[in-house]
């Protein structure tokens, strides 16, 4: 399908969907956008890097998992000297498979233009890698989803397809970078490469946060109320919140300064009718501004409803509300489980007696709260920051490059001399190397066919170099200048 055909398509989804308002919206955000992108074009199939992150989902839309797993990962990359670029699915340019060392595909569904990149890629000896925080690449999985019983058949065979699409782009990957151990454990059975890179908290998230905790902790420590905040995310936690409901509903009888701040779409409770004055709920809010509001809340809750689906999520919000020097209670349960030190850097729980006595131990004990938020303060600033945990992930990368060498001539010409360099060229490639040209002429071909192979070219004046080679082959004389002022 085209460009045009698919953008078309995604409007009447969303016109049908979401409304007039959505379209309009998510409209203006596409024209803005497409001013960046037009920008950007100049550079476009002429820098040469190592990683390109391919991204699958709409920052509009869907903002907090491309920013975890395509913008953090991209900071840990950069600290430790791997140079990325980003791109947006739908706005892939096909010429920029011949621009990267590697490809990490983060949950894009198939489509022709992706399959026919990820070929010509796998052709080329680069490497091709997806990254997924969730278990949406099997029905299997999303059907344990209760929300998604509310869909209608449509909507369900839409969401289904989606799934199916996305299984489909993974399969194609010669490995896979997930966030948690439950996550990897399901994935062994898609792909027998799994690597685990948690999410982690940007320079600017800790940042962000130190600042929420400077302005609100005079605001708390003045205050006789204690803050219960549940940051739901989504509609499809209501029975996460279950859970936690009669716990929560008894300590709000039992003390009168108890409150319960809802962050995100949950259906409130009837039972919660009684003291429907001390329940308050807050519209999603930009992600720069959720420290401050999660700073505000004094303990917050995080539970999960046992699934093969939640054991894989992450422990993001506890590393969140770390940050702030905010206490979190959380469910015994997969990341939660593996993370947090019951009573030292959080609470766990597994009954709805843990969470009453647990919370009522906090609520009742400023200190206790206070010693646990610090110390978990102090574990994620040290352990979950993307420029201090980036380099296994680098290191997993160089260890699925492919070797790749780059032979600079000094014309695309077919002469004797390169003859001779063309035909080490079809040898490398046929024994999985990737194999670069760098063309020294005014030519600015991207592409040349030698023995019905063909090769990507980067117009050494044209082009600007930033990734590394394993190695680079001079050719002629002239050809040795490359050789000399580039360093990597």
């Amino acid at each position: 399908m085209s460009k045009i055909g698919e953008l078309g398509k995604k409007v009447e989804f969303v016109l049908k969907n979401e409304g007039v308002g959505s379209v309009v919206k998510k409209s203006y955000t596409y024209v803005k956008l497409t001013g960046a992108r037009m920008r950007d074009r100049k550079y476009t199939g002429k820098v040469f890097k190592d990683v390109l992150f391919i991204n699958g989902v709409d920052f509009e839309a869907l903002p907090h998992p491309p920013r975890y797993r395509v913008l953090h990962q991209i900071e840990q990359l950069k600290a430790n000297n791997v140079d990325c670029d980003q791109n947006f699915y739908l706005h892939l340019n096909f010429d920029q498979v011949r621009n990267y060392r590697v490809f990490i595909i983060y949950r894009a569904p198939y489509n022709e233009e992706l399959g026919k990149f990820i070929r010509k890629a796998k052709e080329l000896n680069k490497t091709v890698i997806y990254d997924i925080d969730d278990l949406v690449i099997d029905t299997k999985y999303t059907d344990t989803i209760k929300y998604l019983k509310t869909m209608s058949p449509e909507e369900k065979a839409g969401y289904d397809q989606g799934v199916r699409d996305m299984q489909k782009t993974l399969s194609m990957c010669d490995a896979v970078i997930t966030t948690t151990e439950g996550m990897a454990n399901e994935l062994k059975n898609y792909c027998p490469k799994v690597f685990i890179n948690r999410n982690t908290a940007s320079e600017e998230m800790v940042s962000l946060s130190e600042e929420a905790y400077a302005k609100i902790k005079c605001q708390k420590d003045e205050s006789e109320n204690v803050k219960l905040g549940y940051f739901s995310g989504s509609i499809t936690h209501n029975d996460d919140f279950i859970l936690i409901q009669p716990a929560i509903e008894k300590l709000m009888k039992k003390y009168q300064n108890v409150e319960l701040h809802i962050v995100g779409l949950l259906d409130i409770p009837k039972e919660f009718e009684s003291f429907k004055d001390r329940v308050i709920a807050h519209p999603f809010v930009n992600w720069k501004e959720l420290p401050e509001l999660i700073a505000s809340i004094d303990i917050n809750l995080a539970p999960l409803e046992e699934s093969i689906f939640n054991e894989a999520k992450s422990e993001n919000k506890w590393v969140e509300a770390a940050l702030v020097r905010v206490p979190t209670v959380a469910s015994n349960l997969g990341a939660f489980k593996r993370m947090i030190q019951d009573g030292k850097t959080g609470v766990l729980c597994n009954t709805t007696d843990d969470w009453y006595n647990a919370l009522e131990s906090l609520i009742l004990d400023k200190s206790k709260r206070s010693t646990i938020a610090e110390n978990a303060y102090h574990y994620c600033i040290e352990n979950c920051t993307t420029v201090l945990t980036g380099y296994p992930l680098a290191k997993f990368l160089k260890s699925m490059m492919r070797p790749n060498i780059a032979f600079v001539l000094p014309a695309l010409n077919i002469s004797g001399g390169i003859m001779v360099a063309f035909e080490h060229c079809k040898v490398l490639r046929e024994n999985g190397y990737d194999v670069v040209i760098i063309n020294d002429d005014f030519d600015e071909s991207r592409w040349v066919t030698f023995s019905s192979i063909e090769f990507p070219v980067m117009p050494s004046r044209y082009s600007y170099f930033k990734g590394s080679f394993d190695k680079v082959v001079a050719t002629m004389w002239s050809t040795v200048k490359f050789l000399e002022k580039y360093t990597n």
